[in-house]
């Protein structure tokens, strides 16, 4: 129903003997005082830094904290972290979204893709994605 619409409200009940009392009619106003929020959330990676080439020496570096900024002209609700299409965890915590990366048990020598998805408390979603290379 659209904000501010008029409508009108009444019921007429039948019962086998056949009576059929009916209410008063009541008009009703629709105020939801809902403001619909349809504009996406921004989502970008501040570590890793996708402008960058990115590799890590499983040897030297056992893992690395990924870290997105998301931002919402309403609020976000929650980034999610994906590796290689995995989810893994989600962050609520903001400004600075984080999800630490531990290394073990990724295969070295290939790249990997880190995924970053920004929910806001509407719904609305945004993505970014990277890719880092494992070395041995």
């Amino acid at each position: 129903m659209v904000d501010g619409s008029s409508h009108t409200i009444f019921f007429t009940a039948h019962d086998q003997a056949e009576f059929n009392p009916s209410s008063d009619v009541i008009s009703v106003t629709v105020s939801s005082n809902v403001i619909v929020d349809g504009i996406s959330p921004t989502v970008q990676f501040v570590y890793p830094d996708p402008a960058l080439p990115t590799s890590f020496s499983v040897a030297a570096v056992p893992g690395i904290t990924v870290v997105a900024d998301a931002r919402d002209n309403v609020a976000i609700d929650r980034v999610e972290f994906y590796i290689d299409g995995i989810f893994q965890a989600a962050d609520a915590q903001g400004p600075l979204y984080e999800y630490a990366w531990d290394f073990t048990g990724y295969a070295t020598g290939i790249d990997h893709t880190i995924y970053v998805r920004a929910v806001d408390t509407s719904g609305n979603t945004a993505t970014a994605l990277t890719a880092v290379t494992l070395l041995p």
